[in-house]
């Protein structure tokens, strides 16, 4: 059964607790994704800075893994950032469904630019899934 997204839930702290509320069982995973991903760090000579380093500033976990993989010396720079590249081109295409389901909403009008171009940049295959199930 899907959601009934309300112009009310949009604009204020009921629509956040709702998100909130459908992102629990997601928070799992990426709890579990986040320890796996220490532990590769780990055996791939990663210190904890330099994992958390990357855990911050990548934001595509499937990079995380592929970048682990090519961890090896000699470093090469241009292959992981080639290879994260390729592998990330899958957003454009999550941002583009997404995108059209924002500007869909019947809502979308009483939200500013800035915050549908941040929604859609900071999309993830899982949220993506959740937002698109949610219906207009």
């Amino acid at each position: 059964m899907k959601a009934k997204a309300t112009c009310e839930q949009v604009n204020d702290l009921s629509g956040v607790r709702a998100g909130s509320r459908r992102s629990l069982p997601i928070a799992l995973s990426v709890f579990t994704y986040g320890v796996s991903f220490g532990v590769l760090a780990r055996q791939a000579g990663l210190s904890l800075v330099e994992s958390c380093l990357m855990s911050s500033l990548v934001f595509a976990g499937a990079s995380q893994f592929v970048a682990l993989s090519l961890w090896h010396s000699p470093l090469l720079i241009a292959t992981i950032i080639f290879t994260t590249l390729v592998v990330n081109l899958r957003h454009i295409l999550m941002s583009a469904a997404l995108s059209r389901s924002i500007f869909a909403h019947k809502c979308s009008q009483k939200l500013p630019a800035s915050t549908t171009d941040l929604g859609v940049f900071v999309s993830t295959g899982v949220n993506s899934g959740s937002c698109l199930s949610v219906e207009a």
